[in-house]
């Protein structure tokens, strides 16, 4: 419930923690653009990815670990 996550156009996720107490985590989560990053509303360290490479990715926001990958 303390993270923002941003998509990138140029295939980035990154993640803030809007308390400030991390530092922004950011990774190449993709091979094209991110357009859509949705969280999990179950669980909270958990967001999900997709991009125009046709793949949905489900991340763990905790180290920025691949935890799924779903071919679209």
């Amino acid at each position: 419930p303390y993270c923002l996550a941003t998509g990138m156009g140029s295939k980035w996720l990154r993640i803030f923690d809007i308390r400030g107490k991390f530092t922004p985590g950011a990774l190449a989560a993709h091979t094209k653009g991110v357009y859509g990053v949705c969280f999990d509303p179950f669980q909270h360290d958990q967001v999900a990815t997709f991009s125009e490479d046709g793949l949905i990715k489900i991340w763990d926001v905790r180290n920025l670990r691949l935890s799924f990958n779903l071919q679209t």
